[in-house]
């Protein structure tokens, strides 16, 4: 299927290359969506063609797009609606999300596992039940210096995850599932991790003035020079470590 096409765009550009750029198709004999290779400029009609792919198949109950080992490197998507769509694998580093203005980008309960996402733009996306946790511990998911700000990801998957240098200011990450991430120098001022499993993280040096961790798993968490103030909110009966 033509993505452009799909979007009444015509066809989108490739770098390196004038072929048409494709997207997942199906396999007729197993009725799932195959994996195509994807390489991809930033440009305003690459979201409006892979929104058009993601929702391409209604007659398919439980089809999801796959643009897993995708290149969408720097690919600019602030309107895309893109939920539960694969990217298992794919090469998304400096991914842009940002936007002025709503509907936000949509990648709720969409799968990262093991993604490239370098330095992306995940300003005020929904990422609600995403899963970025790395695939049997094998490939961590790589989100350093990746930007969540105002972003919402509630009941999300991170274990693992790779989030050093990460900004997650002002976003509702409650109950999500963190387990064994690293946020190293992250900047987590103002986040909400309310509910939130963060067995063994690490947070050294991160900036946690602000954010909340009300009902918060910290079991095993390293705080290794972390700073925070009177505005953090702890777990009832932690102790939160000695400045």
């Amino acid at each position: 299927m033509d993505l452009g096409k799909a979007a009444g765009l015509g066809a989108v550009p490739q770098a390196g290359r004038q072929a048409p750029f494709r997207g997942p198709a199906l396999d007729g004999r197993e009725r799932r969506p195959r994996r195509r290779r994807l390489v991809a400029q930033a440009g305003p009609d690459i979201q409006a063609a892979l929104s058009a792919a993601a929702s391409s198949r209604p007659d398919l109950p439980g089809y999801r797009a796959d643009f897993g080992d995708a290149d969408l490197q720097g690919a600019a998507l602030g309107h895309a609606r893109l939920p539960r769509a694969l990217f298992n694998g794919a090469h998304l580093d400096h991914l842009d999300v940002r936007t002025g203005e709503g509907p936000y980008a949509n990648f709720a309960q969409a799968e990262f596992k093991g993604a490239k996402l370098y330095g992306a733009y995940l300003h005020n996306a929904e990422l609600g039940g995403a899963h970025f946790d790395s695939p049997d511990g094998r490939q961590m998911t790589d989100l350093r210096y990746a930007q969540f700000r105002g972003a919402s990801g509630v009941d999300a998957h991170f274990e693992g995850a790779d989030l050093r240098n990460a900004v997650f200011t002002r976003s509702n990450v409650r109950r999500t599932v963190f387990r064994g991430a690293q946020f190293d120098r992250a900047d987590l001022r103002g986040a909400v991790f309310d509910g939130a499993d963060l067995t063994g993280a690490d947070f050294s040096e991160a900036k946690l003035a602000g954010a909340s961790f009300k009902g918060a798993i910290l079991t095993g968490a390293r705080f290794i020079d972390a700073t925070f103030d009177a505005s953090t909110t702890w777990p009832q009966g932690f102790q939160p470590p000695a400045p």
